[in-house]
């Protein structure tokens, strides 16, 4: 009876030391796994702060629009009306939101920052994926083509010019059928090869949910923004949009904003703020959000592509 107490006490004792040695083991294992998964963790959050960044812009602008534009604060608006027009290379506005989403300002020249940033990454994702995988090096190869050209685009604006050929040699007036017939078949071939990589090459990008999200968001942000470009002087919607929103940030301004605005719409005979109101302050917030969601979905890849071939 005491040898086999003798033999059982012994079995509890290697038991027990095996016991400790496999739980220090798996201390040891699950502080190995931690330590990387923190650095993965933050680099993760890259996509989100890209992304975040743009609506930051354009929530802080809004806010700056209303202080300046709209109440005056800190005589902020006098002082912008004062300042000489010589002093400025390109066309003077008296306007916060003119100096912030006009065309070649503060939010297009972030898009052109974030477009060529999507386009880079897209191409060295490409040449990661050259031999490893097919389907998304086609994917990426297209992709920065596309990101090339809407940089292109979005910079140049080269519709504007082929808009002009077009009204010139039919005599057409400004906004006419066939100028927005030709801008529009422009638009169409410039998407058509964004949306020919989507449906023919997704499925090794699909893989990753954080890249689906941000490419998606992209794809409808720049189809918005496209639609009401297309349109929304053709067929009046800038106007009505315009009219619409004009009216509703007046009744936040102060009774100067308002008679400042109306002095200016005659000086240049026009609905000035009803179309400009749309074509920059609301188009150019879709179109900056897009380019980040671009931007954060080519990064979000690269890190994927990252750790599923430990590079």
């Amino acid at each position: 009876m005491d040898k086999v107490n003798k033999k059982l006490h012994c079995y509890c004792n290697v038991y027990a030391t095996i016991s400790r040695n496999q739980v220090k083991a798996l201390k040891i294992k699950k502080s190995d796994h931690t330590k990387p998964k923190t650095k993965n963790s933050r680099a993760e959050k890259i996509p989100f702060y890209i992304f975040m960044s743009a609506i930051g812009f354009v929530l802080i602008s809004f806010v700056f629009i209303y202080l300046v534009d709209l109440r005056n604060v800190f005589g902020s608006r006098d002082l912008l009306y004062s300042l000489d027009p010589k002093a400025f290379h390109f066309r003077y506005r008296p306007f916060l939101f003119y100096h912030l989403f006009g065309e070649a300002k503060t939010a297009e020249i972030l898009q052109w920052i974030l477009l060529g940033g999507a386009s880079l990454v897209a191409m060295f994702i490409a040449g990661i994926m050259h031999k490893r995988d097919r389907t998304a090096f086609l994917f990426w190869s297209i992709m920065a083509v596309a990101f090339t050209l809407m940089l292109i685009e979005d910079a140049g604006n080269p519709r504007h010019t082929m808009r002009s050929y077009v009204q010139a040699i039919f005599s057409e007036e400004e906004r006419g059928l066939l100028g927005t017939a030709a801008e529009g078949v422009y638009f169409t071939l410039l998407a058509a090869i964004p949306i020919y990589a989507l449906l023919h090459y997704r499925k090794p990008v699909m893989a990753d949910r954080q890249t689906t999200r941000y490419l998606i968001t992209g794809f409808v942000g720049y189809g918005l923004a496209a639609s009401l470009s297309l349109f929304g002087t053709g067929i009046g919607i800038y106007l009505w949009a315009g009219n619409k929103l004009k009216s509703g940030l007046l009744l936040l301004a102060d009774e100067q904003a308002g008679l400042n605005w109306s002095q200016y719409e005659q000086a240049v005979s026009g609905p000035f703020f009803d179309i400009m109101l749309m074509d920059w302050v609301v188009e150019e917030s879709i179109e900056l959000m897009a380019a980040a969601a671009f931007c954060a979905s080519a990064v979000a890849f690269l890190l994927y592509v990252r750790k599923a071939y430990r590079l």
